[in-house]
């Protein structure tokens, strides 16, 4: 099954690189030596499209 496009924004920040999608955990895991590592009570913006398959 093909992966969505996902996009990592942190502090109204587009993070291009630094982060990793694991697809088995579901989870966005960030980098901590990243050029743009998230800090306590910052906003983390996820986005991604939704796939839908028929059979």
């Amino acid at each position: 099954m093909p992966s969505p496009e996902v996009e990592v924004e942190v502090a109204g920040s587009a993070c291009v690189t630094g982060w990793e999608s694991n697809e088995e955990t579901n989870a966005i895991v960030c980098q901590p030596e990243s050029a743009c590592p998230s800090q306590e009570k910052e906003t983390v913006l996820i986005r991604y499209d939704v796939l839908c398959y028929s059979e």
